[in-house]
């Protein structure tokens, strides 16, 4: 009986060990599992923020084209403007001068 019995507990400890080496295998594997979703993640997150980088450096350089464009056209604006004032400006001279030679001629 007592070989019997020694039997049974080598049995056992076997089952044991060897449950506690599944049990390890199973913990090596969920933690590589883990440890490569976790990668993946983070390789998602990455390409996320380069693309949301590209993006934002296009919208930049779109706002930037804007500012030019709209700076050019209100400098064409302004630049006309003042064309446009010079202009008044020597028409109100000539005629100011006009009147003033009609003046002199009515004072003959």
């Amino acid at each position: 009986e007592n070989a019997s019995q020694s039997a049974a507990r080598a049995a056992d400890e076997a089952a044991r060990r060897q449950l506690q080496e599944i049990k390890e295998a199973a913990e090596a594997q969920a933690a590589a599992a883990r440890r490569e979703k976790e990668e993946s993640v983070l390789a998602f997150r990455k390409e996320a923020e380069e693309q949301q980088a590209v993006k934002a450096r296009k919208w930049a350089k779109m706002l930037e084209e804007v500012k030019a464009e709209r700076d050019g056209k209100h400098k064409e604006l302004q630049q006309e403007l003042q064309s446009e004032q010079a202009i008044r400006v020597a028409k109100e001279k000539e005629l100011m001068q006009s009147r003033k030679d009609l003046e002199k001629l009515q004072d003959d």
